[in-house]
């Protein structure tokens, strides 16, 4: 059998004091009730530290050595002043970043901001007072119409390439509402591809027609106003104009052929080709002011106002006397096709205009003229405006003689 081991425990020492071991006991206590962060905490502070102290950091922008050396130890820039804000409160702020200082300038709204629309300016500029004729359906400045009809005024050819699937589908006061802020504010006027677009025709055969071409033919017939000031020229000549003002429908309808006829043949006098269809057949007012030089032709503005027959407005500002040896007997045709006239405008004329258009037969053809305005604006020399508001005195004085002899109505002539 295996023996029996006897452990032997040793007794402590007794030759310990009593204050080592009453410290020792202590420190086992204390070491039990104290945390590893307060011990690193303990020594940071008890030991010191071989470190040298970090320099505090500076916020003032540096200099290199080689620079300071040059400059002579010189003191750093001051750091830059705060902006200031300018015309925003702080009461009434909105909340974001303030806005460009650009934004804050005040300004006309009129004036010209580039080369673009100081052409504006150069001739026939009307400033806020955009309407060519005294009985339009206006719109306020601080309406969102207005601004958007600047905008697109502004940005036409933009609005004729990604707008001309939409454009047609305004209503016709709008539209008569464009094209005068096209007059207005770009000095290109609207072209022949503006007018196209705006006054689109009906849907072509592939698009089925049905309603939707009714509607767009019965829009462009309820079109009363047509503001063509500075149009006239190589974006829109004569011949673009007269042509789509010229809507003829051919005999077979819009496909061009001609219908099955049973009936005997008629004699030749009787097979006579139908008018043509005006495609503004309520259109009573029109401007055709300010044209370019080239084009301000009588001959085929008479042949033009057979298209207009209806017109009882006409704005022809800015014309000068027709180039030919009987200047009087060409204002007497392009009388005779309008004879529903009732209000004409001849501002900025020359004064040899004014006189000649004392031969036209005001207690005839245009016995009707109510209004005749010929004063005159932009920069006009004072001698220029002299000489023609004297001829524009003796037109006044032609006109209410001739009305008051025949028994017609009273003319006001605005000199």
């Amino acid at each position: 059998m295996p023996k029996k081991r006897h452990l032997k425990f040793l007794k402590p020492s007794s030759n310990l004091p009593s204050n080592a071991a009453s410290s020792s006991f202590a420190s086992s206590v204390v070491a039990d009730h104290t945390s590893v962060n307060d011990l690193l905490a303990h020594l940071r502070v008890s030991q010191p530290s071989t470190e040298p102290p970090r320099p505090p950091i500076s916020t003032l922008p540096s200099v290199p050595p080689s620079l300071q050396q040059i400059l002579a130890n010189a003191e750093p820039p001051l750091p830059p002043r705060p902006r200031v804000q300018l015309g925003v409160s702080r009461r009434n702020r909105i909340p974001g970043p303030p806005p460009p200082a650009s934004w804050l300038v005040p300004g006309a709204d009129g004036n010209p901001s580039n080369e673009h629309e100081e052409r504006i300016y150069k001739v026939g500029y009307r400033g806020e007072d955009i309407y060519e004729f005294p009985d339009p359906a206006r719109i306020e400045p601080h309406r969102l119409a207005r601004l958007t009809l600047v905008a697109m005024a502004r940005e036409w050819s933009f609005h004729i390439v990604y707008d001309q699937h939409y454009l047609y589908t305004l209503r016709p006061g709008l539209k008569s509402a464009l094209l005068a802020y096209i007059a207005a504010y770009n000095p290109d006027g609207v072209g022949i591809n503006g007018l196209r677009v705006l006054f689109k025709d009906g849907p072509s055969e592939d698009d089925g027609g049905g309603w939707e071409a009714e509607a767009e033919t019965s829009s462009n017939e309820d079109v009363k106003h047509m503001d063509l000031t500075r149009a006239l020229g190589p974006r829109l000549p004569w011949k673009d104009l007269c042509a789509f003002f010229h809507q003829h429908q051919p005999p077979g309808g819009a496909t061009g052929k001609l219908p099955h006829v049973e009936e005997p043949t008629q004699d030749a006098w009787d097979l006579s080709p139908a008018p043509p269809r005006n495609r503004f057949s309520s259109l009573t007012h029109i401007s055709l002011s300010h044209p370019h030089p080239t084009m301000a032709s009588w001959s085929r503005l008479t042949i033009f106002t057979r298209f207009i027959p209806t017109i009882t407005h006409l704005s022809l500002a800015g014309w000068s006397l027709p180039a030919s040896v009987e200047p009087a007997g060409v204002l007497k045709r392009f009388a005779r096709g309008l004879l529903c006239l009732k209000w004409l405008d001849v501002r900025d004329c020359n004064a040899e205009f004014y006189e000649t258009l004392m031969e036209v037969e005001w207690d005839r053809c245009w016995r009707g003229v109510e209004t005749v305005v010929c004063s005159q604006g932009g920069e006009t020399p004072e001698w220029v405006a002299k000489e023609r508001g004297r001829a524009a005195e003796e037109l006044k004085k032609c006109i209410r003689a001739v009305r008051q002899e025949m028994g017609g109505k009273w003319c006001s002539v605005v000199v």
